[in-house]
């Protein structure tokens, strides 16, 4: 009896810790696949342009970061925090556009990148109602794809915006005022006959 009771206790242990370790709604994940023996591998987030707070207010926070994991790494998976919901995921993002860096410290595998554009002021009325965008990244084949992507297509290159990805979330920028222009035409001009 006492070994089922432990038996018992070894399987359900990992299932709670699970539970425990959970994501709220919104977060970016990217889980690390193919892993071999020896492996390192650096997340790189870059803030592009102009940042709002989930209260919609302009901001020169959330800029973005570098995080490193290895085989030595407490979880094999990068999280970052949405602005209102922050766990200690880092680094936090917020509304803006953001370009992602995954790469290996072998110079053999060339860096992997894409964007992801979260700028819209359509958010759902509660954080856990913003679904995770969970994408996976092969380390031995230096690949990086959707998580829910059964073809396991790669992302690399690609501006992936937030309102294509979830279904719950449209394009609307009406409340991020003032909007960074994007189609501005700069022409320098001075007179040389004077």
């Amino acid at each position: 009896m006492k070994k089922l009771l432990v038996l018992i206790f070894i399987l359900i242990l990992p299932t709670a810790l699970l539970k425990a370790q959970e994501l709220a709604g919104g977060e970016f994940i990217i889980i690390f696949v193919d892993r071999p023996e020896e492996w390192e591998v650096t997340v790189s987030i870059n803030a592009i342009g102009t940042r709002w707070d989930c209260d919609l207010n302009l901001t020169s926070e959330y800029s973005g970061g570098d995080s490193l994991y290895s085989q030595n790494s407490a979880r094999f998976n990068h999280a970052s925090d949405a602005c209102w919901d922050e766990q200690g995921y880092n680094p936090p993002l917020a509304i803006g556009k953001y370009m992602i860096y995954v790469e290996q410290s072998d110079p053999d595998y060339p860096q992997v990148w894409f964007y992801i554009d979260w700028r819209t002021s359509e958010l759902p009325p509660e954080p856990t109602e913003w679904g995770d965008q969970s994408f996976q990244y092969s380390v031995n084949e230096n690949k990086i794809y959707r998580t829910s992507d059964p073809n396991q297509v790669s992302v690399a290159g690609q501006t992936l915006n937030i309102w294509d990805e979830l279904e719950d979330i449209e394009l609307d920028t009406t409340n991020l005022e003032p909007y960074a222009p994007s189609n501005l035409t700069s022409i320098s001009w001075y007179d040389t006959q004077s």
